[in-house]
């Protein structure tokens, strides 16, 4: 009886592993098919310019929806802030502040 029990231990351990080698190579798999970021076009602009004060620091860069960047700023004598910036053009599309409520 113990024999038979370590028996099919052994079985549902080899299937469970199996399955786990099948999920990580499903992983992998997945995230190589996964298409590639679009890069910017030749024609986007190598220099944008934010007009913000002196002293302002850019704390994080991210891409955004529809070609944006959004640039998290901070410092300059103004509140925290995120500029979204069309990448394509340059042009600053929507400057967000983040303060404390009125």
């Amino acid at each position: 009886m113990k024999i038979e029990t370590l028996r099919m231990l052994v079985i549902g351990l080899g299937i469970a592993c199996a399955v786990a080698l099948a999920a990580v190579i499903y992983g992998i798999v997945g995230l190589a098919m996964r298409p590639a970021p679009p890069a910017l076009s030749e024609g986007a602009p190598a220099t944008v310019l934010l007009h913000q004060p002196a002293g302002t620091r850019i704390v994080s860069v991210a891409t955004a929806e529809a070609g944006r960047l959004a640039v998290a700023l901070s410092g300059g004598g103004a509140p925290d802030r995120i500029v979204l910036v069309d990448a394509a053009s340059g042009a600053i599309v929507q400057t967000i502040e983040l303060g404390a409520p009125p």
